[in-house]
């Protein structure tokens, strides 16, 4: 309820700490414009078009039959198709892929200070559901983190002393 999602940042940090709605649910509340909506989901329709070249492209590199990667290929426009297909030639490349969801970054205050500020219950409503998925989704992320962390610290030495390797 109290996270501030407004931060200008100096440098990209580890973790980043934004609120970033679906879009759909941003039009229907009245966030965006539809061309605001068309845009962002035209982005995360290259985007995700992008991520399956670069599917495609692994393939390529790791070697694929030239029949199957033009399997892969006639499937590009099908997300679903495209995934059961790159599962099926390479269960981790293929795991991979993900379908890039169209976002918008919340650009105002706190739930609180939205309630505070007089905006719509509804609103102040949902923005504290999605605070609250979004917070421990990053408290989740920078627990894995420092877990990662702490066996970092303990890695392998160089045998003639000097520090890790």
């Amino acid at each position: 309820m109290l996270i501030d999602w407004n931060h200008e940042y100096d440098e990209e940090p580890i973790l980043h700490l934004a609120l970033h709605l679906p879009v759909g649910r941003a039009y229907d509340i009245g966030l965006i414009t539809a061309e605001d909506r068309q845009h962002a989901m035209a982005q995360a329709r290259a985007a995700t078009l992008q991520d399956m070249d670069e599917i495609i492209a692994a393939f390529k590199h790791d070697g694929r039959d030239e029949d199957l990667l033009r399997e892969l290929q006639e499937v590009r426009g099908s997300v679903r198709e495209f995934a059961r297909v790159a599962k099926r030639l390479n269960r981790r490349i293929g795991s991979e892929f993900r379908v890039r969801k169209a976002s918008w970054r919340w650009p105002g205050l706190s739930a609180a200070g939205e309630l505070l500020a007089g905006s719509p219950t509804d609103l102040v409503q949902w923005l504290a559901t999605a605070a609250y998925e979004r917070g421990s989704l990053i408290l989740e992320q920078s627990m894995q983190q420092a877990w990662g962390y702490a066996f970092d610290r303990y890695g392998r030495r160089d045998t003639r002393g000097r520090g890790r390797v």
